[in-house]
């Protein structure tokens, strides 16, 4: 779970994001981000029904991509908003499949520091 400080969770944040910022996606996964003016970098998952119809199906792969996203959380810039958005394929894809693609997401955004 990530800390309370780093979720992005209030509608006119993720209004923001959409609106603003900027898109990069893959066949599996779609990547927003706008910068936020703080000093830290604040995140959320979304998966729709989409997906899987399953809510246990929908939530795995929420928890997987947020166990993912924890330790780059060091890695990532400091004032970005970021909503991943996941695509129906990635049901069919293991754990490091997911972390390939979504590490090379950010990599394409240029969203790691340094």
């Amino acid at each position: 779970m990530l800390a309370y400080l780093n979720r992005l969770s209030k509608q006119k944040d993720f209004e923001a994001v959409f609106k603003n910022g900027g898109l990069q996606q893959n066949r599996y996964l779609a990547l927003r981000f706008a910068p936020n003016g703080l000093a830290f970098c604040r995140l959320a998952v979304v998966t729709s029904a989409r997906v899987d119809k399953k809510a246990v199906v929908r939530n795995k792969i929420r928890r997987r991509l947020m166990e993912i996203l924890k330790p780059e959380l060091t890695k990532i810039k400091a004032g970005q908003d970021i909503v991943l958005i996941v695509k129906n394929p990635i049901v069919v894809l293991g754990f490091q499949e997911i972390n390939q693609q979504a590490k090379e997401l950010f990599k394409r955004a240029k969203l790691y520091a340094g």
